[in-house]
């Protein structure tokens, strides 16, 4: 049975979570910038802009290339189903990198990250209006626990801006609509067999370049103008290649990590980045958290964990967990397990510790 809308098909669609400023490229006294300082320097839209142009050269470079992309091949684009399906979904797409990077220059890293565990429960109400799934109770208790724990996270927000907070509603929503479209278009009678072979760095090969001239006919009235060359150099050109091709790599790495996978481990480390990029935005900025937020987050994370793995699933998990471990500690070797166990177990107090101690 097919995997239902908002709970694994969430990482069929390309991680263009990595499209945010991920680099501190240095100034002219060699301190990190933080990502919104990076995003104020270059133009939050430019850089997405950038980053799109990037891809696009980098997608038309493998396709003809290498056969990375010749899935392709099994679904003809005419310019009839590229201007109808297409486009559309390209004008969602980027809508939804430009909030996920103005955002950064309002809200904190840490922040951030814990607003993006709503992303499902936007999926679901969209795919709810669309008529895509039919509302169900349980569904409905899940998304308000995900709810509540963002609610709580929000309020222990010590820097909290209404502005950040709605650029990262809103690109939660315009990214819901494009799944919620991309799934119209797989389910289209005599399309769904071909379309369904479109893998993540396919669609980004289809989506960059409308999503790319989006973003510039937005930046042209409203960043172009006060944009100066001197940002880029400030910023240094190496900082900014690498940054696009490390975004692009983590989709590449996507389509491995699915294809060697599932979609259940892609979900499970969606899940982990977020966490450690709230972990290195503590270390690296000095980033404050509330115990507020940090019980905030760890229920929305433990309600987008069940919901987008779903009992039985995490029944199954835990069950072959206690299998190994018991496994584990019954060989020969049960000493060295132990002794593994209790090292990681001491490794994550001191992290735990340094990461407390590093707050200013």
């Amino acid at each position: 049975m097919a995997p239902r809308l908002g709970r694994l098909q969430i990482p069929y669609v390309p991680n263009l979570l990595s499209l945010s400023p991920r680099f501190s490229p240095s100034n002219d006294q060699g301190a990190a910038l933080e990502p919104a300082d990076m995003c104020r320097l270059l133009a939050a839209i430019l850089l997405t802009c950038w980053h799109l142009v990037f891809a696009s050269a980098a997608t038309q470079l493998l396709a003809r290339t290498t056969p990375a992309l010749d899935s392709r091949l099994a679904a003809p684009m005419s310019p009839r189903r590229y201007a109808r399906e297409v486009c559309p979904i390209g004008v969602f797409y980027a809508g939804s990198l430009v909030c996920s990077n103005l955002v950064y220059v309002h809200l904190s890293v840490a922040f951030i990250q814990m607003l993006k565990a709503a992303g499902p429960i936007a999926v679901l109400l969209v795919s709810w209006g669309w008529g895509l799934m039919k509302p169900s109770l349980s569904s409905f208790t899940q998304i308000m626990v995900i709810v509540a724990g963002v609610a709580m996270a929000s309020v222990g927000e010590m820097h909290f801006s209404l502005l950040g907070f709605c650029y990262q509603m809103a690109g939660n929503v315009l990214e819901a609509v494009r799944l919620v479209m991309i799934e119209v278009m797989l389910s289209d009678k005599g399309q769904g067999a071909a379309a369904a072979k479109m893998d993540p760095l396919v669609s980004l090969y289809y989506y960059a370049p409308i999503s790319a001239l989006m973003n510039f006919l937005v930046a042209v009235p409203t960043e172009l103008p006060r944009f100066q060359w001197h940002d880029v150099s400030r910023t240094g050109v190496s900082v900014l290649c690498l940054n696009a091709l490390v975004a692009f790599m983590l989709n590449v790495a996507s389509v491995f990590l699915i294809g060697k996978t599932s979609g259940l481990v892609m979900t499970l480390s969606s899940i982990l980045k977020n966490i450690l990029l709230i972990a290195v935005s503590l270390i690296i900025w000095n980033t404050s958290i509330t115990l507020l937020q940090f019980v905030g987050y760890g229920i929305a994370l433990a309600g987008l964990v069940y919901y987008s793995i779903g009992y039985d699933q995490l029944f199954a998990t835990s069950q072959v967990l206690a299998k190994w471990t018991a496994a584990k500690l019954d060989s020969p070797h049960a000493s060295a397990s132990r002794r593994m166990i209790m090292l990681s177990a001491f490794a994550s107090c001191l992290l735990l510790i340094f990461l407390l101690a590093a707050r200013p």
